[in-house]
């Protein structure tokens, strides 16, 4: 009689284990990079030295970088990698006056490193550093959504570079909605959301729908909420070993809403709190903040306020923070008329179907690659920023099972 409670000890101390070990991940998507500088026939940049000494830095160096945020914001699935012997080249002389011409200024740009034997099929992201004085250009920086073209001022930081980088993944500008009381259908643009580094956050983590288009935010870290009831979200930036879901996906009407719990971990430096987005389409990369406070200036209270129902009457939802602490956020959501759940732990994420990323992670070779992608620009008046997975879950299972079985037949050799 002593050997199923031996058993059943041996199997929650393995269980204990297998949910604390970090889901496994495909090797890192890799995109070749390279950076070039150019000087224009009327202007040159002002001090080439130190103006390639700071996009060398901003790209490759240690971090803070492109190369640090990326890595950690994708949880080391994406990585840029410099092209020949430190992915940096010139300054080279354009063939053109300044000009703010996308176009001709990536096709100076792809020209001048095929003329130092640097072909088109050698880098999957293009960056073109051009110089600021003559142009008068109306953006900071230019960039293709999606695609691996960027045009960046001589004078842009960090996370304006990050910014640039995030539209060609495919992010658009996330913005900020202000909706009429219990809607989330009538609402009026105002502004960026402030919660991320697209929209014009700083150089904080990407928010959840973000982190859904670019295929980040794997579907065993979500819930599709069919139901009413009550899940803890841990904090969607936590290290990958922290156990919980980090996103809750609700249908409301024809829309969803993605409910996040943002706290400082990581690269997050964003406010803390619960935020929620709207998806429209399913277009998770173009998905605005909903501002829970909509009778307040600002963007530092645009939180879901604890105890605070969220709702959309014409769908019959509701959407209550009820608790945020160390743990994470206990979120209640209410489907109908359904009455309000009562506390229960906190279930295993639902998976739910995972959009497919941009197909554009990589620029294709070709002669004028970028001519015809689309252009998202960053005004310089913008408050502009200072591949596959595995469910741990069933593979835990799996070997949870396999070691009981193990156990079991160990302890009956033994009784023999």
């Amino acid at each position: 009689m002593r050997t199923p409670s031996r058993l059943l000890a041996v199997a929650a101390a393995l269980g204990t284990l297998v949910a604390t070990a970090p889901p496994a991940y495909a090797a890192p998507t890799v995109r070749r990079t390279a950076v070039v500088l150019l000087d224009f026939r009327d202007s040159a940049l002002r001090d080439p030295d130190k103006v390639r000494a700071t996009f060398a830095a901003q790209f490759f160096g240690p971090a803070p970088s492109v190369v640090s945020y990326y890595e950690e914001a994708s949880d080391g699935r994406l990585r840029y990698a410099p092209v020949g012997d430190g992915g940096l080249f010139g300054p080279w002389p354009a063939d053109l006056d300044a000009t703010c011409d996308f176009t001709a200024i990536q096709r100076a740009g792809r020209a001048a490193l095929a003329d130092h034997g640097v072909p088109a099929d050698a880098y999957d992201q293009l960056a073109v550093v051009i110089p600021s004085q003559k142009n008068k250009c109306a953006w900071a920086g230019l960039a293709s959504v999606p695609g691996g073209t960027a045009l960046l001022m001589d004078y842009l930081s960090l996370t304006g570079t990050v910014h640039e980088l995030g539209h060609n993944l495919g992010l658009s500008h996330e913005r900020r909605l202000v909706c009429e009381p219990a809607s989330v259908a009538a609402c009026a643009e105002d502004g960026y959301s402030d919660r991320s580094p697209i929209g014009g956050g700083g150089l904080v983590g990407l928010s959840a729908p973000e982190l859904i288009h670019t295929g980040w935010l794997p579907a065993d870290r979500r819930v599709a909420v069919t139901r009413t009831g009550r899940w803890t979200l841990a904090a969607l930036h936590a290290p990958r070993d922290r156990p919980g879901p980090r996103a809750l996906e609700i249908a409301v009407g024809a829309r969803k809403v993605v409910v996040e719990y943002r706290a400082k971990a990581t690269i997050d430096t964003t406010t803390p709190g619960v935020y929620a987005y709207r998806v429209d389409n399913a277009k998770y990369a173009d998905a605005p903040l909903l501002d829970a406070t909509p009778g307040t200036k600002g963007t530092d209270d645009t939180a879901l306020a604890v105890g605070r129902p969220f709702t959309d009457a014409a769908a019959k939802v509701t959407v209550t923070v009820r608790s945020v602490g160390a743990s994470g956020a206990e979120v209640e959501v209410r489907i109908g008329d359904a009455p309000s759940p009562s506390p229960s732990p906190t279930p295993s994420p639902s998976p739910s179907v995972t959009p497919s990323p941009s197909a554009s992670a990589t620029v294709p070779a070709s002669e004028d690659p970028a001519a015809a992608e689309p252009v998202t620009p960053t005004p310089r008046s913008q408050p502009v920023p200072a591949d596959s997975s595995y469910s741990w879950y069933a593979a835990g299972g799996a070997l949870l099972l396999l070691t009981c079985a193990g156990a079991l037949l160990l302890l009956l050799r033994r009784r023999r």
